[in-house]
C-alpha cells in the first residue's frame, strides 16, 4: 500500500517513483482508513496474502500514521506478515509502535554515509541526522534483526555509498540493499 500524506512526503528526492506516479493523492477523493481496511479484508477473503508492505510517500509521517497503524494491525489480525519502507526521518518516534505491531521488516532509506551527501540526495537538510537517530533507536530494540537499509545508487554518485557499510556496522545493522536508478 502507498499511504496518503496530505502534505506529501517530508523529503524532496529527485528520483522518487511514488511522486513521479502521483500516487495516493491528498485532498478530495483520497481514500479513508476504512476504505483501505475494507480493501485489505476483501483481498484476504479472496486469496492468501503472503505479505503486506507499506511505502511512500512516507508511512511514518504523523498525518499518515493512522493509515499505517490500522493497516499493520489489521494485517496482523488476518495473519498476514507486515513490512514497511520508510525514509527514516520519523522512525525514532515509531520504534515502540512498530515493535508492538510486530512488523516483520523495516526498510530504511539511507543514500550516503555523511550528512551533506544524503541530505543532497534527499533534497532536505537534516534528513541524515533524523534517519540515523531512527536507525540507532531501531537497532537498540527488538527490530534490530528486521532492519534493512536501502540505498539508491545514482548515476555518477557511487562515491556516496562508499562509507555506508562501515556506518551500518557501527550501528549493528547487517542488511543492506542497493537499488540503481535507471533512466
Amino acid at each position: 500500500f502507498v499511504v496518503p500524506a496530505p502534505k506529501g512526503c517530508n523529503l524532496n528526492c529527485s528520483f522518487c517513483i511514488v511522486r513521479a506516479r502521483d500516487e495516493a493523492p491528498a485532498g478530495a477523493g483520497a481514500l479513508s482508513v476504512g476504505d483501505y481496511i475494507r480493501f485489505l479484508d476483501a483481498m484476504a477473503a479472496k486469496q492468501q496474502i503472503g505479505i503486506m508492505s507499506l511505502q511512500g510517500y512516507e508511512p511514518l509521517l504523523p498525518e499518515s500514521w493512522a493509515y499505517s497503524e490500522a493497516l499493520l494491525k489489521r494485517s496482523s489480525e488476518l495473519g498476514i506478515v507486515t513490512a514497511l519502507v520508510t525514509n527514516g526521518t520519523h522512525l525514532v518516534d515509531r520504534v515502540v509502535d512498530l515493535v508492538r505491531l510486530d512488523v516483520a521488516g523495516v526498510t530504511v532509506s539511507l543514500d550516503a554515509s555523511v550528512p551533506e551527501l544524503h541530505d543532497l540526495s534527499r533534497g532536505t537538510p537534516g534528513a541524515f541526522a533524523k534517519t540515523v537517530s531512527g536507525l540507532k533507536e531501531a537497532a537498540a530494540s527488538s527490530l534490530r534483526q528486521r532492519i534493512i537499509v536501502a540505498s539508491v545508487l545514482q548515476p555518477r554518485r557511487a562515491h556516496y555509498l562508499r562509507g555506508v557499510p562501515a556506518l551500518l556496522a557501527s550501528l549493528g545493522i547487517e542488511q543492506w540493499v542497493i537499488t540503481p536508478v535507471l533512466r
